[in-house]
């Protein structure tokens, strides 16, 4: 798996360098994204936040998206080995974190997505208010609504705050 990471960090450091410091504000996820490497890359107003996920709460997901593996030749196999890949990346990032003292969010078990993105908007905020105010991040996040229209959460753009 590391190898499949290693090979698509030169997409992923492009799409980070440029939205951090040109681009407009984006929200990166994936497997694919490497906590020591993000974390050295020491871009101003560029900020990370890692989610440590509760193992049972890995499986459960997994299991209720039966979408996700229906068609594959075996899909108890397929299941089992994302599990494992799931499983395997949240040890990576919870122990980068430990070791770099990355910002991160532990995941419990029953949370929903409105209370996980409140925890993360605030710990995102926090972070970025104790940037120097030239470099700030610039960072805007949305709340889709059931309807697929969004609307502004909280954000920053080039030193202005607002919140809706």
């Amino acid at each position: 798996m590391e190898r499949e990471q290693q090979a698509l960090w030169p997409a992923v450091e492009a799409a980070i360098r440029t939205h951090a410091t040109w681009g407009s504000p984006v929200l990166l996820e994936g497997w694919a994204l490497q906590p020591a490497r993000v974390s050295h890359l020491a871009l101003l107003g560029f900020v990370s936040l890692w989610l440590i996920v509760d193992e049972r709460l890995l499986e459960d997901s997994l299991r209720s998206d039966v979408a996700f593996y229906r068609g594959a030749l075996d899909e108890e196999v397929i299941g089992r080995k994302f599990l494992a890949r799931s499983v395997w990346y949240n040890t990576h990032v919870r122990e980068a974190v430990s070791q770099w003292g990355l910002t991160a969010v532990r995941v419990p078990r029953r949370v929903s997505p409105d209370e996980l993105c409140e925890i993360c908007v605030g710990l995102l905020a926090n972070a970025a208010a104790t940037e120097p105010a030239w470099h700030r991040p610039a960072f805007v996040f949305y709340k889709i609504g059931s309807s697929g229209e969004t609307r502004p959460i909280l954000g920053r753009r080039h030193g202005s705050q607002h919140a809706a």
